[in-house]
C-alpha cells in the first residue's frame, strides 16, 4: 500500500469541512453582551465573518452571510416545534447578529414556549435588535401584566430603554428587577452605572450593602468584595467572598471571581487556605481551577498542582486550552530545573559512552503493534541508505541563545529523520538513521564533520553493508540569517565522494531541505522521474513534520530508556503539538498517525496527559476518510482509551475472506498493546 501519496497534501485541502454545519458548532458572540448601541448602530458594524470551533477543536472563521442564509434556516426549521433547543437556535443566531433572519422564529416562540417568560424576553430582544423598539417594549409590557414579578423581563424592557436613550425609564424597571432578584450580573451593572451617573461612587456602595442585606443575594457581596480588593482591604475582602459563597452554595463563578481578584494581590496563601476547600472541579467546572494551580505553582506545591491540572484538563474545553498549557509550562520549567539540578550533583562513576542508536522503522510504527501490513515490500534491488545525525555548522563565533540552541539541536536528528519517513513508501530504498546518544543525555550534537573512523563504524555495524552512509551538516543561526544544509555521501570507508549542498533564507529552511532532499533521491536511486516533494511545498507542513519528528524522538528515546522519564517534560505541550499538526496539515494522513503514536507512547510510559487527549482523538478518527491508512490505523486509539469491548466487535465485523491477513493479525494484535 503506498499510503504516503498523500503525505505532502495541501493544508487547505482539509478532509474535515472549514464551512461546517450549523450542529458543528456555536458562534462566539458578535457583540458585547450589553448590546445598548443603537440597533442602526449595531448593523453597520456587523462583520463579514463569524469565529467559531469545529468539531476537532479549531479556531476557525465562517461566512456569516451563508452561514445565516445556509445553515441557519434548516436549523430553526428542525426545532421549530422544540421550544428548548428553538431558543438555543435563536440565540445562536442572535450571537452572530442574524437579527432579522431570527425574527419570525422569535415571535414563533413567544407564542408556544412553554416557559413564557423565555419567549417573551428573546422575542422582544429580536425586536429590539432590527430596530423595532415600540414593538419590543409592547411584547414585554404585555407579558409583564400577567407577571409583574419577572426580573428578567424587567431587566430585558430596562435594556431595550436604554438601547432608545431612555435612562429614567431604565433605571426605574431596573430598580424594580434588582430588588426582585439581585444576583442578576448585566442588571447589576447597568443599575449600578445609572446611580453611579446619578449620586456618584459613594452611592454604589450603598447600594451594595442594602442588597447585600436580603436573605437570597450573593451577588452583591461579590462585588463589594472586589470593590474592597482594589481598596487594598484584603480581610474585609475575604469576608465578603466567603459570605458570597455561602449564600450562593460554593457558585463556581464566584469562586473564580474571588480568587482571581485575590491571587492578582498575591495572596495566594489565602487562596489555598480558605477557599481551595471548597473547590470541587466537576461540581464548580474548571475554571476556578487554573486559579488554584497557579497558587500552588508560587506556593511550590508542585504534585498537588499537577494533579489538579490533570483534573482540569480532563475537561478538554477549548477556552481555556490555551491557559492550561501556560501552567503546564511553568510546572515543566520548574521540573527541568530541579532535574537537572539532580544530575549536576551525580558524580559520573565512569566516562559517559556514545553509542550510536539505530532506527530501522518509522518512530510512529514501534507503538502502534508494528503495522507492518502499511509497508511496502521493497524491491529486491532497493538502494540501502545509512543516515547519521547531522553536525552543526554554525560559526564558533557566533553565541546563539539557549532557544535557538534547542532549535538547531533539533533539526541535526529530525532533519535525517524526516528524510526516512518521507522515503518510506519508495520501493527502491531502504534507509536506517543511525543518531549518536549518551544514556540518560540524549543526543550528542557535534560542531564540524564525523571523523573518519566513526564514520567507518556507521557504515560497518550491521552485516549489511549499505550501498551509501550520508552524512552531513547544518547552518542555521537565525531567522534573519541563511540556512544552509550540506549532505556528504560517503563510502565505507568514511571518504566523501559528493556533497549536495542547498542554502536560502532561514525563512525558507523548508525548501533547502526539501531540494537537498531530492537531490539525494536522484543521487542515490537514478530516479529522476519523480521528485520526493514538489516544488511548491508548503512551509507549514514541513515545518510541521521537522518539529513532530522530534517531538517524537523525545518519546522514542524515553520509551527505549535512553531517556528517564522524568527528562520527558510537558508531555502535555508535546501532545498538543502533534493534535495542531495532526488537525492543520490537510489531507496527508501521517501526521494523524503520528499523533496517534505519541498518544500510545504516553500510555507507554505510565503518563496521563495522554487521557485529556481522549474527546480529540475519537473525533479526529471519526473524521477519517474510509479506505486511507489513516481510517484502518484509526483503531489502536481504541485500546489506548481501554474500549476494548468496541474494538472486539470491529474485529469480528472484518471481512477475513478479503481484508489482507496482515492486517488482521494487526487488528487482533493490538488489543493486548498494553498489557
Amino acid at each position: 500500500m503506498d499510503f504516503l501519496k498523500k503525505m505532502f497534501g495541501r493544508p487547505e485541502e482539509s478532509p474535515v469541512s472549514t464551512n461546517p454545519e450549523a450542529s458543528d458548532f456555536i458562534p462566539e458572540p458578535v457583540f458585547n453582551d450589553k448590546l445598548l448601541e443603537n440597533a442602526e448602530k449595531l448593523k453597520s458594524n456587523i462583520p463579514e465573518t463569524i469565529t467559531t470551533f469545529d468539531k476537532l477543536g479549531r479556531r476557525i472563521e465562517i461566512n456569516r452571510e451563508k452561514w445565516a442564509e445556509g445553515a441557519l434556516p434548516e436549523m430553526l426549521k428542525k426545532a421549530w416545534d422544540q421550544p428548548g433547543p428553538l431558543y438555543k437556535v435563536i440565540s445562536m443566531g442572535i450571537d452572530a447578529a442574524c437579527f432579522t433572519e431570527v425574527l419570525e422564529a422569535a415571535e414563533h416562540l413567544s407564542k408556544t414556549d412553554t416557559n413564557p417568560e423565555r419567549g417573551a424576553v428573546v422575542y422582544s430582544t429580536a425586536l429590539s435588535l432590527t430596530g423595532d423598539y415600540k414593538n419590543a417594549v409592547a411584547a414585554l409590557e404585555s407579558y409583564i401584566k400577567d407577571d409583574e414579578h419577572s426580573p428578567d423581563a424587567l431587566t430585558a424592557l430596562a435594556r431595550i430603554q436604554l438601547m432608545a436613550e431612555d435612562k429614567e425609564a431604565a433605571a426605574g424597571l431596573l430598580d424594580k428587577s434588582i430588588n426582585l432578584n439581585p444576583n442578576q450580573e448585566q442588571a447589576m451593572a447597568w443599575h449600578l452605572d445609572l446611580i453611579k451617573q446619578k449620586d456618584g461612587e459613594e452611592a454604589i456602595d450603598k447600594e451594595l450593602e442594602r442588597l447585600a442585606g436580603y436573605d437570597d443575594s450573593w451577588f452583591p457581596q461579590l462585588i463589594l468584595g472586589q470593590r474592597l480588593i482594589k481598596a487594598d482591604k484584603a480581610q474585609e475582602a475575604i469576608s465578603y467572598f466567603e459570605k458570597a459563597l455561602d449564600k450562593s452554595e460554593n457558585n463556581g463563578q464566584v469562586l473564580a471571581t474571588a480568587t482571581g481578584d485575590l491571587g492578582n494581590k498575591k495572596m495566594t496563601k489565602e487562596i489555598i487556605s480558605i477557599f481551595m476547600p471548597r473547590y470541587n472541579p466537576e461540581a464548580q467546572g474548571p475554571l476556578p481551577g487554573l486559579n488554584f494551580v497557579q497558587s500552588l505553582i508560587v506556593e511550590g506545591q508542585i504534585d498537588v498542582a499537577k494533579d489538579l491540572l490533570h483534573r482540569i484538563a480532563l475537561f478538554d474545553q477549548a477556552n481555556i486550552r490555551q491557559h492550561v498549557l501556560k501552567l503546564s509550562a511553568q510546572i515543566a520549567n520548574i521540573d527541568r530545573k530541579v532535574f537537572g539540578k539532580s544530575r549536576a550533583e551525580q558524580a559520573p562513576t565512569s566516562a559517559p559512552e556514545v553509542e550510536f542508536m539505530k532506527i530501522s522503522m518509522p518512530l510512529w510504527f514501534y507503538p502502534l503493534g508494528e503495522p507492518y501490513w502499511l509497508e511496502p515490500a521493497k524491491n529486491e534491488d532497493a538502494k540501502r541508505v545509512y543516515f547519521s545525525a547531522l553536525h552543526i555548522e554554525n560559526d564558533p563565533k557566533v553565541q546563539l541563545p539557549p532557544e535557538l540552541q534547542n532549535v538547531v539541536a533539533g533539526l541535526c536528528t529530525a532533519v535525517p529523520l524526516f528524510f526516512k519517513e518521507a522515503v518510506t513508501s519508495r520501493l527502491d530504498i531502504r534507509t536506517a538513521t543511525f543518531v549518536p546518544v549518551m544514556k540518560d543525555q540524549g543526543p550528542v550534537m557535534r560542531r564540524g564533520d564525523w571523523p573518519q573512523e566513526q564514520k567507518k563504524k556507521i557504515a560497518n555495524l550491521d552485516e549489511v553493508n549499505p550501498d551509501y552512509l550520508i552524512t552531513g551538516g547544518i547552518k542555521f543561526e537565525g531567522v534573519d540569517k541563511v540556512a544552509q544544509l550540506n549532505l556528504y555521501l560517503n563510502d565505507l570507508e568514511g571518504n566523501v565522494v559528493k556533497t549536495i549542498t542547498e542554502k536560502a533564507p532561514a525563512k525558507d529552511l523548508h525548501l533547502v531541505v526539501t531540494r537537498a532532499f531530492n537531490r539525494l533521491y536522484v543521487e542515490v536511486t537514478g530516479n529522476d522521474d519523480e521528485a520526493i516533494f514538489p516544488k511548491d511545498i508548503q512551509a507549514p507542513l514541513i515545518q510541521g513534520y521537522i518539529q513532530a519528528l522530534g517531538h517524537q524522538l523525545a518519546y522514542f528515546m524515553t520509551w527505549k530508556g535512553i531517556l528517564p522519564v522524568e527528562a520527558l517534560f510537558n508531555r502535555r505541550e508535546l501532545l498538543e503539538s502533534l493534535y495542531a499538526f495532526a488537525v492543520n496539515s490537510g489531507p496527508a494522513e501521517m501526521p494523524k498517525i503520528f499523533y496517534f503514536a505519541a498518544l500510545a507512547y504516553d500510555r507507554y510510559l505510565a503518563g496521563n496527559a495522554f487521557m485529556e487527549q481522549a474527546p480529540r482523538a475519537f473525533a479526529l478518527a471519526q473524521a477519517a476518510p474510509q479506505g486511507t491508512a489513516f481510517h484502518q490505523a484509526a483503531p489502536v486509539i481504541l485500546p489506548i482509551f481501554n474500549r476494548l469491548d468496541q474494538l472486539e466487535e470491529i474485529v469480528k465485523q472484518i471481512p477475513k475472506d478479503q481484508a489482507p491477513a496482515p492486517y488482521i493479525n494487526w487488528m487482533e494484535g493490538i488489543k493486548d498493546l498494553f498489557k
